[in-house]
């Protein structure tokens, strides 16, 4: 066990036995989101840009952020599996600056070009207000679209825990 593990679990012995709840120091590091959002291709074969509103569930505070999304690759020869990245920005205090790395499920709607989608969105780096946590898309309510010419459009909400793991300069 190195050196940090000892003193993390000796930090989480005496709050336990000193009866600080354990769940609550835990939960002031990290935000519960709602979001939603759009984005869209402006060419084949380029990332979908647009935008996301995020809302804070405990204080309601709401963020307007910019995304970028990439498509990396795909993970099975059906491409209904798909890794990707996001940068989501946000101006404001505290803003939300981070980079995720994605997995992407996708799959056929009854409707030509329409597929549903679904999404684990880890962050990777952070340097606003939050630097790690996870975001999942909501499958009932999240598609992509492609057009006769391939362009790409989607559309998506879902929760996310976004937190402070490491200090920040912000």
């Amino acid at each position: 066990m190195s050196h940090r593990s000892v003193k993390s679990v000796a930090l989480t012995a005496l709050l336990v036995v000193s009866g600080a709840p354990v769940a609550a120091l835990a939960a002031t590091q990290c935000d519960t989101f709602y979001f939603a959002g759009e984005t869209q291709q402006p060419a084949p074969n380029q990332p979908f840009i647009g935008g996301m509103t995020l809302t804070n569930l405990a204080t309601g505070q709401s963020h307007m952020a910019e995304v970028v999304t990439m498509l990396l690759g795909y993970t099975s020869s059906d491409m209904s599996h798909a890794v990707t990245s996001h940068e989501i920005r946000s101006a404001g205090s505290p803003g939300i600056d981070v980079v995720t790395f994605d997995e992407a499920r996708l799959e056929p709607t009854a409707e030509p070009g329409v597929l549903t989608l679904l999404s684990q969105l880890r962050v990777k780096t952070g340097s606003g207000a939050y630097n790690c946590g996870e975001m999942t898309t909501d499958f009932n309510s999240s598609s992509v679209t492609f057009d006769a010419d391939g362009l790409g459009s989607a559309r998506y909400s879902g929760l996310a825990r976004l937190c402070r793991c490491k200090p920040s300069d912000n």
